[in-house]
């Protein structure tokens, strides 16, 4: 059992990044299916990073996290229901660790992907061929903005957010896998593992997308961020659950 800690005790970046790291790892221990302790795993876990946290200080850090995890649509710990009082520095330093872990937003897609293949009412196909073509503008306007973000300041300006060519196969690719699902949406027999597979290859465009800027925010702080390219990080936050919406819409085209 852990000693007391003072409620009054800022938290610092490595406390909230072992936290939210050692929730992202049971989350994915929950979601493989192993039977664990949650709290004891958690304490197990934590031990060597938050060695000034007491108990009930990391159980309800963990619930905030989980707060925030519900706001990205994420899979909850069991066990950690959302706390909703987190302060707003906090917050945003949190959002943008998970937004940063890799092994989180493999999550949220993978829950998501789970999602678009339940039972949902039917929708006309044009619908579904609408939403693709607001999404391949949307893609566009991010790809405008995010190829022209710039270092600024004269002293060790910030470097492109991710290589120029890797930027630009990954928007190609999610170009491609919109072409397809329009493609197969103008058939009149859909064939469902291609709609799959090019489903989650726009899922991953947009995990890699908010991974980038996930990965810029931990690196500079948020204020240097906004100041940096507000509009992309704006446009970039939004894009996944425009994904979403197309993808939802896809899933509930066929058949139709």
């Amino acid at each position: 059992m852990r000693g007391p800690d003072s409620s009054n005790t800022p938290w610092t970046d490595a406390e909230l990044a072992d936290a939210v790291d050692a929730y992202v790892f049971l989350v994915q221990a929950q979601a493989s299916g192993l039977v664990f302790r949650r709290e004891a795993a958690a304490r197990a876990l934590l031990d060597e990073g938050l060695p000034r946290r007491n108990d009930a200080s990391l159980r309800y850090r963990f619930r905030n996290i989980s707060a925030i995890v519900q706001e990205l649509g994420g899979p909850l710990l069991i066990g950690y229901s959302p706390a909703q009082q987190v302060g707003a520095g906090v917050r945003e330093r949190i959002r943008a660790m998970l937004l940063a872990n890799v092994h989180f937003n493999e999550l949220v897609a993978a829950d998501r992907i789970g999602r678009l293949a339940t039972d949902t009412p039917s929708v006309p196909r044009a619908d579904a061929l609408a939403a693709l073509a607001k999404l391949r503008r949307q893609i566009d306007e991010v790809e405008r903005e995010f190829t022209g973000v710039r270092g600024i300041g004269h002293n060790n300006p910030p470097g492109p957010i991710a290589p120029v060519d890797d930027r630009r196969v990954a928007f190609e690719a999610a170009r491609a896998d919109i072409a397809t699902l329009e493609s197969e949406l103008a058939k009149p027999a859909v064939d469902q593992q291609i709609v799959t597979r090019h489903s989650e290859g726009l899922l991953k465009f947009g995990v890699q997308m908010t991974t980038w800027i996930g990965q810029r925010t931990t690196k500079f702080v948020d204020a240097f961020l906004v100041a940096l390219a507000p509009a992309v990080v704006l446009k970039v936050t939004g894009l996944m659950p425009q994904i979403i919406e197309a993808l939802s819409t896809v899933a509930k085209s066929i058949g139709h």
